[in-house]
């Protein structure tokens, strides 16, 4: 397929005029209508939801993409189903606007009464969700930095956070703790923190849980109180969480383990 092939969608068949009109399955399901029609310009929608530009330019021009998409959808559609009959040709499309429609309805309603259910189950669902998510975060971090992390059986705490944070571009060290976080407005807020636990000349044992990774929330205890993750690790790089940790682990984002 050429470029212009590509940008077109056209392939060399002409849509009928009594064909013509906006296609609503084009314009809300985009790349899922587009695949099933070989549309290949309706996947430019999928980096549009997923990457985030500044000021929300992303949705709006996810909006523009969708409007094109309903407006040229007709013209792309026949290009494979140019052998159906205008009757059946209208008859796809109107139930792909179908389902359109339906799914712009209920999945909203889905998500309302999952998210109802989620609070009305336990006024802690909230504060364990995010406790969760944050002991989530901090053992894909440990398992992704430990590789990239230097220390044998004479490096201190402090040492090991300083080589851990040199790794990841969101952190900072500071003594035995590795500070995550972002810049808002040309100042930095830090988020979440890993502390460690290792003892200078000491051989890191699991069995032994004598050198540790905590994980917290760096915001006030008077806001949230949250207990902390905590990670085991040994010289190998093995990471072990104690019991509280593993049970957050398993639920993790797991919204259904919350209902």
């Amino acid at each position: 397929m050429d470029f212009k092939t590509f940008i077109t969608g056209n392939r060399g068949h002409e849509l009928p005029k009594e064909l013509r009109g906006f296609n609503w399955g084009a314009f809300i399901l985009t790349f899922i209508w587009g695949y099933f029609h070989k549309a290949w310009l309706t996947m430019l929608a999928i980096p549009l939801i997923f990457i985030q530009l500044p000021l929300g330019i992303n949705w709006a021009l996810f909006t523009a993409l969708q409007i094109y998409c309903g407006i040229k959808g007709n013209e792309w559609a026949y290009q494979t189903d140019f052998w159906m009959t205008p009757a059946q040709f209208r008859m796809k499309q109107i139930k792909w606007g179908a389902w359109a429609m339906g799914l712009s309805v209920v999945l909203p309603l889905l998500f309302m009464f999952v998210f109802l259910r989620f609070v009305s189950k336990s006024e802690d669902n909230p504060a364990d969700l995010m406790q969760n998510a944050q002991c989530v975060m901090t053992y894909e971090k440990l398992k992704k930095q430990f590789i990239k992390t230097r220390f044998t059986t004479d490096t201190t705490a402090d040492e090991l956070a300083q080589s851990f944070a040199q790794s990841d571009k969101d952190a900072t060290s500071s003594g035995d703790t590795v500070l995550y976080g972002r810049a808002i407005d040309s100042m930095r807020v830090d988020i979440f923190k890993i502390q460690f636990t290792k003892p200078a000349k000491t051989i890191c044992k699991l069995e032994e849980k004598n050198c540790k990774a905590e994980s917290s929330f760096t915001m006030p205890d008077d806001i949230f109180e949250f207990q902390n993750c905590v990670f085991y690790f040994d010289n190998v790089k093995k990471i072990q969480p104690d019991e509280f940790t593993q049970n957050a682990l398993d639920k993790g984002f797991n919204i259904l383990k919350y209902l």
